[in-house]
């Protein structure tokens, strides 16, 4: 996984090199750096890292959702047809219809002043066309599929009659509407609590099993992750630092920072142990570092770790890693 790879022309998204800056008047701040990802037909992908790790920001550039400052390098190609540099025009095709992105807060997202059913025919009037009574039999239809509680009676409602999870529901709804190949689900879980937040994750799994779409879910909790991923991704400062296969994640995790997420992390096995932090400060987002950027918070510091970015590279066949102690050890 480094830019100099071919696209996988098998891939249902196929992303490389992407690099992302921010432009002022003063400098230019590079937030995320060389991402190379091959999304697949069915596939699930977790992408975990703190906040400000370049995490949503990399989804929003391939959707074209930057504003005019953002400076965009790289390639992302939809089944062959490369994203970056595509008009909003263009995009329209795009966003909901083939890509469609949930974001983490479904209160703000939805608009207060409009009922449910008039939301979710909206989506299905710009995606499939469809209008009046049908629109209408289709939406109930979607909040039947995300499990929605009394579905008629939601269609009526307006957002602030409805929970935060109902909420979510909806907005899942309204990303199916356009039936897109792929889903993004940024944070989807993070205002719920932790029974709801089960119940969206097995949402998500079983319309990714039933419809063959494939998933990114975008969290900074691992186990978040874990329940609904068969591939992760840990990024940090705006880098790909670990890939692998989640089922392999607590027992063969390499990279220093991984392994303090999991460190991090609470076992239900040892009730009184104490949960282990990682060291030292999360380093502000676009931040320059002339060697790893974990380096100042890693306690297997080598030499090198100051001279030289680590690549991404391959540890085995299902594992990618970015990091000097690994490649050394």
């Amino acid at each position: 996984m480094n830019s100099a790879l071919q696209h996988d022309p098998q891939a249902l998204l196929s992303v490389r090199g992407l690099t992302i800056s921010f432009a002022n008047e003063e400098q230019t701040r590079t937030v995320v750096q060389d991402i190379d990802l091959d999304i697949h037909k069915g596939m699930s992908l977790g992408i975990v890292g703190e906040s400000g790790c370049g995490k949503s920001v990399t989804w929003m550039a391939i959707l074209g959702l930057l504003g005019a400052r953002a400076q965009i390098q790289g390639s992302a190609r939809l089944a062959g047809q490369e994203l970056l540099g595509l008009t909003d025009q263009e995009l329209s095709t795009v966003r909901g219809g083939k890509i469609a992105m949930i974001f983490q807060d479904p209160a703000s997202c939805l608009n207060p002043v409009h009922r449910i059913e008039k939301q979710l025919t909206e989506s299905l009037a710009l995606h499939r066309a469809l209008f009046g009574a049908e629109a209408r039999r289709v939406a109930l239809d979607l909040l039947d599929r995300v499990e929605m509680p009394n579905a008629g009676q939601r269609l009526s409602a307006y957002p602030h009659e409805l929970s935060g999870g109902m909420n979510q529901r909806v907005m899942i709804a309204m990303a199916l509407a356009g039936q897109p190949e792929l889903l993004v689900a940024d944070e989807p879980t993070t205002a719920l609590d932790a029974t709801v937040q089960a119940q969206i994750l097995d949402l998500l799994n079983q319309i990714r099993k039933d419809s063959g779409m494939a998933l990114v879910l975008i969290s900074h909790d691992l186990g978040v992750i874990t329940e609904a991923s068969e591939q992760v991704a840990v990024m940090y400062a705006g880098r790909i630092v670990e890939y692998m296969r989640t089922e392999h994640l607590f027992t063969h995790a390499r990279h220093p920072y991984t392994n303090g997420l999991l460190g991090a992390m609470p076992s239900l096995e040892a009730e009184h142990s104490a949960l282990k932090t990682i060291p030292g400060q999360v380093p502000q987002a676009g931040a320059h570092f002339k060697g790893c950027s974990f380096a100042p918070r890693c306690t297997e510091i080598r030499s090198i770790c100051h001279d030289a970015v680590p690549a991404l590279e391959t540890a085995n066949a299902d594992q990618r890693v970015a990091c000097h102690v690994a490649r050394l050890s």
